[in-house]
């Protein structure tokens, strides 16, 4: 009796032990998450005193530490957002339904993948953010992310060519061998100092802020620089100028609005989030 008694207890501690025993979670598979880069936490400077009145003055902010994509977010990036969610996908895109939900066939020529996606508005790059988990960065972020620590005109330094004398940003026409886009990456000599590529030239990126032509004239001075969430003139703020625009106007410092519902060729985004 003592026998079957100790078996049974064995069989109970058993039954237990498996019950509370961790089970294996499956990782939601998701979207895929393209390259991030870390800009710390501190204060920096954004604005300058010497450019468009909408860029002045200079002044000092402070960040929290965040995370923003290396790159532009792509044709190929965005095709899984829309296949995933049902969203509509960019007016420039093949209208045929049937490819947007195959997995074999792409609605853009294939040499189009690596573009930068154009033709998205606010409120589409917003979706494509919190679809990924992340958000559209602030207009102050965006700035620290092509400045660096040293609140620089460019990306690469204060000159607009790279140390190397050769183009660092696609503008300006067909002179840096692309008549249009160019595939995200393609000037690796104006990466910034955090390692961010194509903050500026290619296209405008939309940020969550509304835009304020003299919002840097009201900045605080010591504050967090926080989103700004309304503004009588309804755009959302745009950074960085396009291929299309001369490169002396597509510097660091360089802010616009635009309607959040307006697309264009020249306008698309990257994504933003807290840093861990």
């Amino acid at each position: 009796m003592k026998r079957y008694a100790l078996r049974g207890v064995l069989a109970v501690v058993l039954v237990t032990m498996v019950g509370c025993a961790p089970k294996r979670v499956e990782r939601p598979r998701g979207p895929q998450q393209p390259p991030m880069v870390r800009i710390p936490a501190g204060e920096y400077i954004i604005g300058t005193d010497d450019g468009p009145e909408n860029e002045r003055p200079a002044h000092k902010v402070r960040v929290r530490a965040f995370m923003i994509d290396k790159f532009e977010v792509t044709n190929r990036a965005y095709l899984q957002f829309v296949r995933e969610t049902g969203s509509p996908a960019p007016p420039r895109w093949l209208p045929d339904s049937t490819i947007l939900g195959s997995t074999d066939r792409l609605p853009f020529d294939e040499r189009e993948a690596d573009l930068p996606v154009t033709y998205v508005s606010w409120q589409d790059a917003d979706a494509y953010a919190r679809w990924r988990g992340c958000r559209l960065p602030t207009e102050a972020e965006w700035e620290i992310a092509a400045r660096c620590s040293t609140a620089m005109l460019y990306p690469w330094g204060n000159d607009s060519l790279a140390t190397d004398g050769k183009h660092a940003a696609n503008t300006g026409g067909e002179s840096d061998g692309f008549p249009g886009l160019a595939p995200a990456g393609s000037f690796g000599n104006g990466t910034s100092c955090w390692g961010a590529e194509d903050l500026v030239g290619n296209v405008w990126e939309w940020t969550a802020d509304w835009y304020i032509p003299a919002a840097y004239r009201e900045a605080s001075p010591t504050g967090f620089a926080e989103v700004v969430s309304d503004s009588l003139f309804r755009q959302r703020v745009i950074r960085g100028g396009s291929w299309f625009d001369p490169p002396g106007r597509v510097k660091a410092t360089t802010r616009t609005g635009f309607d959040p519902s307006f697309r264009s060729d020249i306008i698309g985004f990257r994504c933003a989030r807290d840093s861990e």
